[in-house]
C-alpha cells in the first residue's frame, strides 16, 4: 500500500513539473488590449490651417473657358469643319447678293460647341464682336450653328425684327433647317434656310427679289452683228449704181461712226460690276445692332 502510494505521488509531482513551464510561459507572453480612441499615440497631427484672407484656391476645370470669337473674313466662318468649298461660295454668293439688293448682312458660324455659355449667350458675343449690317439700320443677323451641342440659332439686328420676328424665324428653323440637321446634312439645312431668309429679305425688306443684273453689252452685240447680217443681205440686193450711191454712204458715214463711237466704246469699256466692292470688300464691322431678339431649336 505504501508502495502505491509513493508510485502515485511521484506520477503527480511528475505532471505538475511539466505542466509548470507551459503555464508559466503563457503567463508571461504579454496581451495588449486594444487602443483605445482617445490614445494620443493614435491622433494624427492636424493639418496646417490655411491663413487668414488667402484661402486655398479651387481647381477649375479646362472646360470653363469660354470659347473664342473667330474673326470674320467672309460671311461664312466654318469652324466645324461641316461645308464643303462648293457649299461656302453658295453661301457667300447669297450673302454678297443680299447685301447688294437690299444693303442688309447675313452671315453664318458654325463651331463644335459654345460650352460652357449657352448659344444665346455666346451668339450675342459674336454679334458685338462682329457688328454685321450699318449702323443706321442694324440690318445684319446672323445664323449660329453648335454642331456638338445639337442647337442652332437665328440673330436678327434691330432693323430686321419687324420683317423677321421671333416667330417666323422659328418657323424657318422648323421646316428648312432642323429636318435636313436631324438627317445629318448640315450644308443642306444651312443653305435652305438661308436662302428663305434671303427671300424673305429681297421681297419684303429691299424690295422685290431680281436676278442678278445682266451687262447690256451682250443685247448691243447681238444687236450689232444682225444689223451687220441685214445690210450684207441688202447691199447684195440693190443694183449697182444704187448700191455705189446708197450703201457706202451709209456704212462709212451713219454706221461707222456712231455705231463704232457707240458700240465700240461702250462695249469694248467695260462695266463696273465685275470690279465692284463685293468680290473684294470686307463683311462686317458695320455697326449694326443686336436687342436679343431671335430663334433658336434643337435636334
Amino acid at each position: 500500500m505504501k508502495l502505491r502510494r509513493a508510485l502515485v505521488s511521484s506520477a503527480l509531482a511528475a505532471v505538475t513539473f511539466a505542466a509548470t513551464p507551459a503555464s508559466i510561459l503563457i503567463a508571461a507572453i504579454p496581451i495588449e488590449a486594444p487602443a483605445s480612441s482617445t490614445d494620443p499615440r493614435t491622433i494624427a497631427p492636424p493639418a496646417p490651417a490655411t491663413p487668414r484672407g488667402n484661402p486655398a484656391p479651387s481647381p477649375s476645370p479646362s472646360s470653363s473657358k469660354e470659347p473664342a470669337i473667330p474673326p470674320i473674313p467672309a460671311p461664312v466662318v466654318d469652324t466645324a469643319g461641316i461645308l464643303d468649298a462648293d457649299d461656302e461660295r453658295v453661301l457667300e454668293s447669297l450673302a454678297y447678293d443680299v447685301r447688294q439688293t437690299t444693303s442688309a448682312e447675313i452671315a453664318v458660324l458654325t463651331v463644335r460647341t459654345t460650352a460652357p455659355l449657352d448659344e444665346f449667350t455666346y451668339g450675342m458675343k459674336v454679334v458685338s464682336a462682329w457688328q454685321l449690317g450699318s449702323a443706321e439700320k442694324d440690318d445684319g443677323l446672323l445664323l449660329l450653328v453648335a454642331v456638338d451641342d445639337h442647337r442652332a440659332r437665328f440673330f436678327p439686328g434691330y432693323g430686321l425684327e419687324g420683317v423677321l420676328p421671333d416667330g417666323r424665324l422659328g418657323a424657318i428653323l422648323d421646316r428648312f433647317v432642323v429636318p435636313e440637321f436631324r438627317s445629318g446634312d448640315y450644308a443642306g439645312g444651312i443653305r435652305a434656310g438661308m436662302t428663305e431668309v434671303a427671300r424673305i429679305l429681297k421681297t419684303e425688306y429691299g424690295g422685290e427679289a431680281r436676278p442678278s443684273p445682266r451687262p447690256r453689252q451682250q443685247f448691243s452685240a447681238w444687236t450689232l452683228l444682225v444689223v451687220i447680217l441685214l445690210w450684207i443681205f441688202l447691199s447684195r440686193m440693190v443694183s449697182g449704181r444704187r448700191r455705189r450711191r446708197f450703201f457706202p454712204i451709209f456704212w462709212g458715214g451713219g454706221f461707222g461712226g456712231p455705231m463704232n463711237g457707240g458700240f465700240g466704246g461702250g462695249f469694248g469699256g467695260g462695266g463696273g460690276f465685275g470690279g465692284g466692292g463685293f468680290g473684294g470688300g470686307g463683311f462686317g464691322g458695320g455697326g449694326g445692332g443686336f436687342g436679343g431678339g431671335g430663334a433658336g431649336r434643337s435636334w
